[in-house]
């Protein structure tokens, strides 16, 4: 079961108990800053999409620290949405947001 909130500021944000996905447009540092949170509380990934910069950062390997593993991905990388397996790629994710590529 997914849950969308958005804030204030407009910072959206996608929660699952199979992960978290964070869309940052002005507001990475604060997105960043969630990562502490949501590998304490067991997101086995936490995605944060840099909209500027056209790329997905995939944190996994939660663990009380922090994340073990930070991977960026861009155009043609692959993203596999869990628990589904449903897989796309970045540039795929971005051009049904209706974004050009860089």
């Amino acid at each position: 079961m997914l849950q969308r909130a958005v804030s204030s500021d407009g910072e959206q944000t996608t929660t699952a108990r199979h992960g978290a996905r964070e869309i940052a447009v002005t507001m990475l540092r604060e997105a960043r800053a969630k990562t502490p949170v949501y590998a304490a509380a067991g997101a086995p990934e936490y995605w944060i999409v840099d909209v500027p910069a056209r790329a997905v950062e995939v944190l996994s390997g939660p663990g009380p620290a922090g994340y073990a593993r930070s991977r960026i991905l861009r155009g043609a990388d692959e993203l596999v949405a869990r628990p589904a397996g449903r897989t796309t790629t970045v540039g795929e994710l971005f051009a049904v947001a209706g974004l050009p590529a860089h």
